[in-house]
């Protein structure tokens, strides 16, 4: 069964008792929603948000507002993205480099949303194999009209020669021995973030807008008064 276009009730207000509730696009995943609230004053509630989107998602909406409440995630100078197009260069890269040596590379993000955007990234040229979990999420994602590309389902047996895995970074246990080698897929990366679930390498492919981006947003809405929920949102107030 398909499911219903992504964004079919973005932009398209409703009133209750008086007040305004409008759904506008935040960028982070397909679906993922931002909220406008207008009661005399317009408040935005941003929820996760990617201000320039993805492979998978559309940039983010800036409705204009009074009061803003913005997710924090990577709200600090330290966290600030290298360009999207140079993140999976070097993904591409190393993986080739992990197939020429012998061993199954394997990427690791959160099932939902940043296995999708692995596995369009490096479709194409790369065979790419997609965690069972992970796997579900894809042809939920494809339902909704978003081409990741061609992939297979992991059997959980030892993969052909020159292709690469896509799992999420719980079942990172399944790849301890030396045929597989992981790489953690995240914001987080770019800080500290390589060494977590063990993996040897990182890479800061988000779905979060970054420290720039986030004062972009903020910029654009151009609030009276903006209030910060979530990661660093002491540091970004």
């Amino acid at each position: 069964m398909r499911s219903e276009p992504l964004g079919e009730f973005w932009h398209r207000g409703t009133e209750l008792d008086g007040v305004r509730f409008t759904l506008y696009n935040s960028g982070h995943i397909p679906g993922s929603t931002q909220l406008l609230i207008e009661n005399g004053a317009r408040i935005l509630y941003t929820g996760d948000l990617c201000l320039k989107g993805g492979l998978i998602t559309p940039p983010a909406d800036t409705p204009a507002c009074d009061i803003l409440i913005i997710e924090a995630t990577f709200g600090t100078p330290r966290y600030v993205f290298p360009d999207k197009r140079e993140t999976i260069k070097e993904m591409r890269d190393w993986a080739e480099d992990c197939n020429a040596k012998g061993a199954t590379p394997v990427f690791l993000g959160y099932a939902l949303g940043k296995a999708q955007e692995i596995t369009k990234a490096l479709s194409g040229d790369l065979t790419v194999f997609v965690e069972e979990s992970a796997y579900h999420f894809n042809r939920r994602t494809e339902n909704l009209g978003i081409h990741l590309g061609r992939y297979e389902l992991w059997d959980g047996h030892l993969p052909p020669e020159d292709c690469v895995l896509v799992a999420p970074p719980h079942k990172a246990r399944l790849f301890r021995d030396e045929l597989f080698t992981t790489a953690y897929v995240s914001g987080w990366a770019s800080g500290n973030g390589a060494p977590r679930f063990g993996a040897s390498a990182g890479f800061p492919l988000s779905d979060h807008s970054d420290f720039n981006g986030l004062i972009e947003f903020v910029e654009r809405v151009s609030p009276q008064a903006t209030y910060t929920v979530h990661g660093f949102a002491r540091e970004f107030s």
